[in-house]
């Protein structure tokens, strides 16, 4: 999840602000199961697969 954020330009680890953490919160309020969790971890295999490796999105960029 950490590295899908980073890559789409949403998270920057230089300047966290809790944002992983709040996730976590989030996602154990929720209490998910494993179909779940497998269709998340699907769904973020397919954004990977569209960005550019090491490639922040640049939010101006359209398309």
């Amino acid at each position: 999840l950490e590295a899908t954020l980073i890559q789409v330009g949403f998270h920057d680890p230089e300047n966290p602000r809790q944002l992983m953490t709040r996730l976590r919160r989030l996602f154990n309020r929720v209490r998910i199961d494993r179909m779940e969790i497998n269709i998340l971890r699907g769904f973020l295999t397919a954004i990977n697969k569209l960005e550019k490796p090491g490639k922040p999105r640049d939010p101006q960029e359209k398309g």
